[in-house]
């Protein structure tokens, strides 16, 4: 397979994208799903179209010229120990010219092998010279919603559940090539590659980390063997990110920034009222936790910390109310299935939220200097310019203290005990 090639811009071609599915839809072998869109296309105006000679799909009456997306299942056997470039190649070869291939021969396996079924589906639609340099990227998410679409529709029909057929779970790369619109077509040379994304297949070794980065691995595994509750959140966080970046599970992903904004707020809070040592932590469980979220957010932290704690407005506080909130509220509570672009405002809420709080607790570190130490570190109060000469004067005066991350670990444990269900 070659490098991308150039695409020429300035009229509409077909371009016919080969797609293994990361599990099996075992449709029938040559299932079709074609769809007409509402983009407008003059040269496909009053006709019955047949996208490609080799490419089937059903005939479609196309009186208005819209932009149609066609798609087709295969399900080619091929050997368990290598199925993706044996089964791609099975697709390709079965739909586009021989000639493209003079200079690329299969290779015939003379010992019989284990054989699986993988899907492969090779997707059909135009290149729109609107769409000016992202034609290609855009022309790939069209038939992948399209591929989407029939995965939840199978889903629903058999009662089998899969994973979502989204962008982070598709091949990093994927196969391509594009024809003029011409009966017989003109095909590029040869293959081209797209590159959807680096989640690299788990079996490609990558780097070992370096040593600032072991370091940093063993500073968190020292307050891990603590018991050390902060990381909680962090660790909902990076579900969160999991979610999005590597699995494409938009609904998850808001689920998970919420939770990880909501742990992080309950922590924040737990943090501020050990180190004011006013009253046990089951009272204070009991007299917090009476409110709902929100509301202990509009209660706790602003006399605390200050800053702008309005659930209202564009601060983060607001957004995290307004946008993830109630986007989260919409994936509960009514089914709702999130956008890429929804699903990444949320996890920016969420880091905004997170940083807000942060900012507050480095400028009213003379006042809780415990929870800044303990939730930002000294390099973090350092990035914010807070690690000051008080601080460090504060750092050496309690080197003799009790550790205070057992200290806070014990206390919100009877915290969270304490904490009405």
């Amino acid at each position: 397979m070659g490098q991308r090639m150039s695409v020429p811009g300035d009229v509409p071609r077909k371009v016919v994208f080969f797609i293994e599915l990361p599990e099996q839809i075992p449709v029938p072998h040559g299932s079709t799903l074609s769809r007409i869109l509402d983009i407008h296309v003059p040269e496909y105006e009053y006709s019955v179209t047949r996208i490609v000679d080799r490419l089937p799909y059903t005939e479609v009456e196309n009186e208005k010229g819209g932009l149609i997306v066609s798609i087709r299942f295969w399900q080619p056997l091929v050997p368990v120990d290598n199925p993706l470039s044996d089964a791609l190649d099975q697709v390709i070869h079965a739909i586009l010219p021989e000639r493209l291939f003079k200079d690329h021969k299969r290779v015939d396996h003379p010992i019989p092998r284990p054989t699986t079924c993988r899907s492969i589906v090779d997707a059909v639609t135009l290149l729109l010279p609107a769409d000016g340099d992202a034609r290609v990227s855009k022309a790939f998410d069209r038939c992948l919603e399209l591929i989407g679409e029939y995965g939840r529709i199978y889903q629903r029909s058999t009662a089998n559940p899969i994973g979502p057929l989204s962008y982070e779970r598709m091949p990093y790369i994927i196969p391509y090539i594009t024809s003029d619109l011409n009966e017989p077509p003109s095909w590029d040379p040869g293959l081209s590659l797209l590159q959807l994304h680096f989640n690299l297949p788990s079996d490609i070794i990558t780097e070992p980390v370096d040593q600032e980065t072991m370091d940093k691995f063993h500073t968190h595994l020292h307050r891990h063997v603590r018991q050390d509750p902060i990381p909680a959140y962090v660790d909902a966080m990076f579900r969160a990110r999991h979610a999005f970046e590597k699995v494409g599970d938009y609904g998850s992903a808001v689920i998970h920034a919420y939770i990880a904004a909501e742990v992080f707020l309950d922590i924040v809070l737990a943090l501020l009222l050990w180190e004011e040592r006013v009253e046990d932590p089951e009272s204070a469980a009991i007299r917090i936790f009476k409110d709902r979220t929100v509301r202990r957010a509009k209660l706790h932290f602003k006399d605390r910390i200050g800053g702008n704690w309005s659930t209202v407005g564009g601060g983060a506080v607001g957004r995290w109310v307004t946008v993830l909130g109630a986007l989260r509220h919409r994936v509960v509570h009514m089914g709702y299935w999130p956008t890429k672009d929804e699903a990444a405002e949320a996890i920016d809420v969420m880091n905004e939220l997170t940083e807000f709080v942060k900012d507050r607790l480095c400028a009213r570190r003379n006042s809780y200097p415990l929870s800044a130490l303990l939730m930002l570190g000294i390099p973090g109060l350092e990035r914010r310019g807070g690690w000051t000469s008080k601080m460090q004067r504060f750092v050496d005066e309690h080197k003799s203290d009790p550790d205070w991350i057992i200290s806070f670990a014990d206390w919100k444990t009877r915290f969270d005990a304490s904490r009405p269900n």
